[in-house]
């Protein structure tokens, strides 16, 4: 389902977003089904996906025109806002992936200790060497 895209007082929208929604529903699917390739991969092309947010660079809006432009202001806003959301998402994917990934290990504890615990004392363990003397 993809949302209609922020669009600036001239109609433009960023066309970056569009492409950072679909990264991030990828990643997002990945993470849900416990597959972590990419995440680096993710990183690189989100980070030169905002690097390509131009509304954002002073030097071509100028501060007098970004304060005086309310309608800039909001397109701009607008786009931030759906940055941080598609971020929230991956966030609670990657929550949820450090959570199952700790009952994991705790599993493998658990069962490491119930394995241990059938060893008993062998030819090689302190107790079996002390009980011989």
């Amino acid at each position: 389902m993809s949302r209609p895209e922020p669009s600036s007082p001239g109609g433009e929208a960023w066309p970056g977003l569009e492409e950072l929604r679909r990264l991030s529903g990828i990643l997002v699917a990945r993470l849900a089904g416990g597959d972590l390739e990419g995440i680096e991969d993710f990183r690189l092309r989100r980070q030169a996906l905002i690097d390509r947010l131009t509304p954002f660079d002073r030097a071509s809006l100028g501060a007098a025109e970004s304060a005086a432009d309310p309608e800039a202001q909001h397109h701009r806003v607008a786009i931030l806002r759906e940055v941080l959301s598609l971020d929230e998402q991956l966030l609670a994917a990657l929550d949820a992936c450090k959570a199952r990934t700790r009952d994991q290990l705790q599993q493998l504890r658990h069962a490491r200790c119930a394995l241990s615990s059938y060893r008993g004392t062998g030819p090689s363990s302190p107790a079996y060497l002390e009980s011989q003397g």
